[in-house]
């Protein structure tokens, strides 16, 4: 009883999510397509150790491919700099293609929201929380889960610390999802 319980909360609580992600997601992409040009794409999260690398990491990746190797890609974090990715991170990235071995977090600051610098972040929380500490600092931020082709839960593109290797798949596979939004279909498939 306690579990349908909890269940049917969850669901009501991200109802709203789900609801409105078609209108989200329109409105993310036509951000995409308006706005200036754009040299940096910053993809942001709470520690920069799991979500925002492998995010940066698997662009640059994908950008280079489509030989767009003139912006740079980048990530950084809320708080932590110094910190590498933990065993979990490096190896679901791996199997992706992509390598954090030599990932070393580092923290958002006012000169990496310069213009021309288009930002993701994984959460809406960390949208206010960059607003709150940098209010006079005027880029474009997205929610980076506003782009999943998918049916979703939650906006939020959930933080995987501390979870097995299994729930580190699913995340990447949803932000490789988001990703390829930015960039156009694979041409590797």
């Amino acid at each position: 009883m306690k579990d349908a319980v909890y269940s049917a909360l969850r669901h009501l609580r991200h109802f709203p999510d789900r609801v409105l992600h078609p209108i989200r997601r329109r409105s993310a992409r036509r951000a995409l397509r308006s706005g200036g040009p754009i040299n940096r794409f910053l993809f942001i999260c709470d520690g920069n150790i799991c979500r925002s690398p492998f995010a940066a990491e698997y662009h640059s990746h994908r950008l280079a491919a489509a030989s767009h190797s003139d912006v740079a890609v980048e990530s950084a974090g809320l708080f932590g700099p110094g910190r590498s990715s933990p065993p979990e991170a490096i190896q679901a990235a791996r199997e992706r293609g992509v390598d954090l071995t030599h990932h070393r977090s580092a923290t958002v600051t006012a000169e990496s929201l310069g213009p021309g610098t288009l930002g993701f972040v994984m959460d809406p929380r960390q949208a206010r929380e960059l607003s709150r500490r940098f209010p006079t600092v005027r880029m474009r931020v997205l929610v980076l889960g506003d782009l999943d082709p998918a049916p979703i839960d939650t906006r939020r593109i959930f933080d995987p610390i501390l979870h097995p290797i299994e729930v580190f798949r699913g995340v990447y596979d949803r932000i490789q999802r988001c990703v390829d939004e930015l960039v156009g279909p694979s041409q590797e498939a």
